[in-house]
């Protein structure tokens, strides 16, 4: 058996067997050699799977494929890496290594199929497989979202590869990417590596393209003048010739809106998805609109100082029509304050503290406050269910403050009752102290002299006041908690565990995947407020989404739909030909009900903030639209 793979090894026995023979009886010797027989027979690898050193390689490996062609990829995995342990100097060894990395692929373990690729290019120079490694990790790449790498990947493989399949194969997947998925220079880059392939005139019409809307009126016309001198029998030198002659027209009036996000630091890639929102939206309007515009993007670095230095070079030195962004509460307070000094529109897309839109008449805000949602659902929780006694649980932040002002005050407007509040630190698991505290409340008022005039007349003489005070359910018309996801999840059983009979009200955190992931069958009746929900998308969104999904490789989330939402409206604003400050400020401050992609926007009743939520339940495990 080989070193290493934390087995008794056979030779070192056999040594000292040699060694120190004289020591041994001939029925002492006569035992080892079979206590060592069976050691081998009955060894297994350090993850448990059986040694399989006794079977042919060939078929080892063959057997492998054949679970590999039927897709049982974690079967042909355990054939692959037993031989690649058990039989290192076989001839199979290193296309067993490529099968392996094709299991983790497959199996969605991309970081493991990575290391195994890497170790065959790197220790396999002169393997046959290294063309079919490359293909592999470039897709490994690209369903990390790590574009360029991919790009090189595939283009390694064109340029090397005498298997004409799989050359083409790198360029189907070289397409999707210079389409949608490449910067300007990165394309300028691949092109540098692959000026005499088939896809060349691709990558440079894509180049001429982006230059001609970034309105790189010299650069557009020396890439399409490249297709039609070095390509002129490709099929795309009609394209190529449209471009130049759109390039030498007269330029087209342009329009700069400024975004900012985080682009760097722990938030990064919401930033990136905000970018990637308002940048689909901006790509789709300069394809039907005379009018163009080019994105001017600054990164915050998620610091609220930064945000502001930020905005105001995008005002001052990009003269930005108006601003998308930031993402967060505390970076969009002195960026709104900077645009509305400078008098620049500025629609932050989900920020979501009650007093941004306040700051001045050009801060507008795309998500609904914490205190709206809270608002909505006391008014729904009263109207509409009837519900007139509350107990509130929620997190000691901003959010949580808000939401349980907006609720309370809309509550106690309506005549309805608060019994108290209860607060948890964010990120709490163990909500104990706070519902013994709303059970025991609620047990007083039981226990009171109102409590008792409306216990039964007659009671059960064998079993009087037989349920202990902890033990008894207690009744709550509804516990209101804005919680976030994770934390909901856990709230709901620990409610049942309680003996609390209640209807749980909340927010947007109580309709997410994971809450119900969680909490599973307890979230069963739960009704609460939101403005992005599943179930609030749009046909509109559907299109979005798939566009989107083809250009990153994943589904949008909420940053990327109310960023793609802003850049809508204002460019709604562009396409009517409003391209000064003030006339857009005017536009934004009367929308009313604008389809968005999970619901309608209005800014014009709030004084810039989007009032408009849903109110939603929990079904038979689905979530379905009440209001």
């Amino acid at each position: 058996m080989r070193r290493g793979t934390g087995h008794f090894h056979l030779d070192f026995f056999c040594g000292a067997m040699r060694k120190n023979c004289f020591c041994f009886s001939i029925p002492c010797r006569l035992a080892l050699a079979i206590l060592l027989i069976a050691l081998c027979l009955m060894g297994k690898s350090p993850a448990g799977e059986e040694i399989i050193s006794g079977e042919d390689p060939e078929r080892l490996f063959q057997k492998a494929v054949e679970s590999y062609r039927d897709a049982d990829y974690y079967r042909a995995l355990i054939g692959f890496r037993g031989l690649l342990r058990d039989f290192p100097s076989h001839r199979r060894f290193t296309a067993s290594l490529l099968m392996q990395a094709k299991c983790y692929y497959w199996l969605q373990n991309y970081n493991q199929a990575i290391e195994n690729l890497q170790t065959l290019l790197k220790k396999f120079g002169h393997s046959t497989y290294l063309d079919n490694a490359h293909y592999v990790l470039g897709n490994c790449y690209y369903r990390q979202g790590n574009f360029w790498r991919a790009a090189d990947q595939f283009r390694q493989v064109i340029r090397n590869t005498d298997v004409p399949a799989l050359g083409n194969l790198a360029r189907d997947c070289l397409r999707v990417l210079i389409s949608s998925e490449l910067s300007l220079s990165q394309l300028s880059k691949l092109y540098d590596g692959l000026p005499n392939d088939a896809l060349s005139p691709r990558i440079l019409l894509e180049i001429a393209q982006r230059e001609l809307a970034a309105d790189h009126r010299e650069e557009a016309v020396a890439a399409a003048e490249r297709i039609l001198t070095l390509f002129p029998n490709s099929d795309l030198v009609s394209e190529a010739d449209k471009i130049r002659t759109a390039a030498a027209q007269k330029p087209l009036q342009t329009v700069n809106i400024g975004v900012v996000c985080p682009l760097s630091g722990p938030l990064a890639s919401y930033g990136e998805e905000l970018h990637r929102g308002v940048q689909q939206a901006v790509e789709e309007h300069n394809t039907l609109w005379d009018t163009k515009v080019r994105l001017k993007v600054k990164d915050s670095k998620a610091s609220a100082v930064e945000a502001l230095l930020v905005t105001r070079a995008l005002i001052n030195q990009e003269g930005a029509l108006a601003i998308i962004g930031p993402l967060l509460s505390a970076t969009a307070v002195g960026a709104g304050a900077v645009s509305d000094c400078h008098r620049v529109p500025l629609i932050t897309p989900t920020a979501s503290e009650g007093e941004i839109s306040t700051i001045g008449k050009f801060t507008f805000q795309r998500s609904v406050a914490a205190h709206v949602l809270g608002e909505k659902m006391a008014a729904y929780a009263t109207d509409a269910l009837g519900m007139r006694q509350f107990a509130l649980l929620a997190p000691r932040d901003e959010y949580g403050n808000a939401a349980v002002e907006g609720f309370s005050r809309e509550a106690q407007e309506r005549g309805a009752e608060i019994l108290t509040v209860a607060w948890y630190q964010v990120g709490a698991t163990d909500f104990k102290n706070q519902l013994t505290r709303i059970r025991l409340l609620r047990q007083a008022q039981d226990d009171s002299v109102m409590g008792l005039d409306q216990l039964p007349t007659t009671l059960n003489p064998e079993e009087p006041d037989s349920i202990p005070p902890e033990e008894r359910r207690v009744f709550i018309d509804g516990i209101f908690i804005p919680a976030y996801p994770e934390e909901a999840g856990m709230i709901a059983p620990q409610i049942a565990f309680h003996r609390i009979e209640t209807r749980i009200l909340g927010t947007s955190g109580w309709g997410s995947q994971e809450a119900m992931r969680i909490g599973g069958h307890y979230l069963e009746g739960v009704v609460f407020a939101t403005d992005f929900s599943e179930e609030l998308f749009t046909k509109e969104y559907s299109r979005f989404a798939a566009d989107y999904e083809i250009r990153h490789g994943k589904k949008p989330g909420k940053v990327a739909v109310f960023s793609y939402d802003c850049a809508r409206l204002v460019l709604q604003g562009v396409q009517q030909k409003i391209l000064d400050r003030e006339g857009m400020r005017q536009f934004l401050s009367h929308t009313e009900r604008f389809p968005g992609l999970t619901g309608k926007i209005t800014f014009a009743k709030n004084n810039g903030a989007n009032d408009e939520a849903s109110i939603l339940t929990v079904q038979e495990g689905q979530v379905v639209k009440l209001e």
